[in-house]
Order: structure tokens, then C-alpha cells, then sequence
């Protein structure tokens, strides 16, 4: 029981204790429980992010890291990248349902930002190895 509460934050760690230490068992289970499958849920949300890889250099990685981060929930660029076709291309995980809110933002940023591509990457694609330098800094 003590490793479980430790892998929680301190407001759901300490909902857990206050049941068990008030002595019901039915209540220390109901909270647990409760906790438990918010946790689920929240580790969930993180696995149904959508990969799109972003071709650009470098230097314009960061900027439009610094834009899409501005929209509050929205996507996450990775520093991670892949060489393909002959391009450089960043790795984005975009948060689900917010696909054509990204994809809008991606095309007012080719105007002002050098962006080569916009793939999506497909559930059933092998993940390329990472090269040498090609993880994240």
C-alpha cells in the first residue's frame, strides 16, 4: 500500500490516508478506487496523442516550439527528429481531438517560418531507431 499512495501527488496521497486512517475500510477502498482510476485515466490521455513529424531546421524548431506552446494544451514539439527523404523532421505529439487546430496553426506558420513538411504518422508505423544525435537535448 505505501509504494501505491508515493506514485500519487500529494492531494490524492493524502485523501488516501485520511480514509484509511479514519478506520472504515469501505471508505479507504472507495477512495483508493476512485483515485486509482482517475490516475488510469490521466496515463490514457497521454498515450492517445497523435505524432506528426515537422520538417524544418534547427534554428526554426524553436520558434515554432515557442508559438505552439502559447496554445495552451494544444501539442508538444519534440527536440527528437528524424532524417527523411533527405529533410530534417521534428517529432510532435498533438493532444486528441486538437488535430485541425494544430494543422490551422501549422499553416499560418509557413508563412512567417520554414516549414518543409507536416506527415502524420500512421498507428501502424514501426518507430524509426533513434540516430546518434537524434534524441531529445
Amino acid at each position: 500500500m505505501t509504494d501505491a499512495v508515493e506514485s500519487r501527488s500529494p492531494r490524492e496521497s493524502a485523501k488516501v490516508t485520511d480514509a484509511v486512517e479514519s478506520g472504515s475500510p469501505r471508505e479507504s477502498a472507495k477512495v483508493t478506487d476512485a483515485v486509482e482510476s482517475k490516475s488510469s485515466r490521466e496515463r490514457a490521455k497521454v498515450t492517445d496523442a497523435v505524432v506528426y513529424w515537422l520538417g524544418t531546421t534547427e534554428e526554426e524548431v524553436h520558434f515554432i516550439d515557442a508559438i505552439v506552446s502559447a496554445y495552451d494544451g494544444l501539442a508538444n514539439v519534440r527536440r527528437e527528429y528524424r532524417l527523411h527523404d533527405g529533410r530534417t523532421e521534428y517529432k510532435v505529439f498533438v493532444a486528441p481531438g486538437m488535430e485541425s487546430e494544430f494543422l490551422e496553426l501549422v499553416e499560418r506558420l509557413r508563412a512567417v517560418a520554414d516549414i518543409t513538411s507536416v506527415e502524420r504518422e500512421s498507428p501502424n508505423d514501426e518507430p524509426d531507431p533513434p540516430s546518434e544525435t537524434g534524441q531529445d537535448r
